[in-house]
C-alpha cells in the first residue's frame, strides 16, 4: 500500500521544532473576560518574559481582574485563546514552558 513509505514528493517541514521543558498552564483566579493580547500566530513561537498575553476584566465593569504575562526569560508558546472569550475561574488559558 505504500503508507508508511516515505515519499519523496512530500514537502519538508515549514516551521523548526522547539525543545521545551515540562508544561505549565496559566489560570485565571476567578471568572471574567479575557481579552487576548496576543493571537493564534504566536503558537508553537518564543515571546519575551513579560509580555503581555491576555487581560482578564470584569465583564459588567470592565475593571482589569488579572494580566496574564509571559512567565519566563524566553517564553514558548504552546496553547492559548486567539480571540476575547468567557473564561471560569480555573479554565486553562495559556499553556507555555521554557525552552529546554
Amino acid at each position: 500500500m505504500g503508507v508508511l513509505k516515505s515519499a519523496a514528493s512530500l514537502p519538508a517541514p515549514v516551521h523548526q521544532a522547539i525543545l521545551v521543558k515540562p508544561t505549565r498552564v496559566l489560570r485565571p483566579s476567578s471568572g471574567g473576560l479575557l481579552i487576548p493580547a496576543v493571537d493564534h500566530t504566536r503558537i508553537g513561537t518564543i515571546v519575551e518574559g513579560g509580555t503581555l498575553l491576555g487581560t482578564l476584566v470584569d465583564p459588567v465593569t470592565h475593571r482589569t481582574i488579572e494580566e496574564f504575562r509571559a512567565p519566563y526569560p524566553k517564553t514558548a508558546m504552546l496553547l492559548l485563546r486567539p480571540t476575547m472569550s468567557r473564561l471560569e475561574g480555573g479554565a486553562m488559558t495559556y499553556v507555555v514552558s521554557e525552552p529546554a
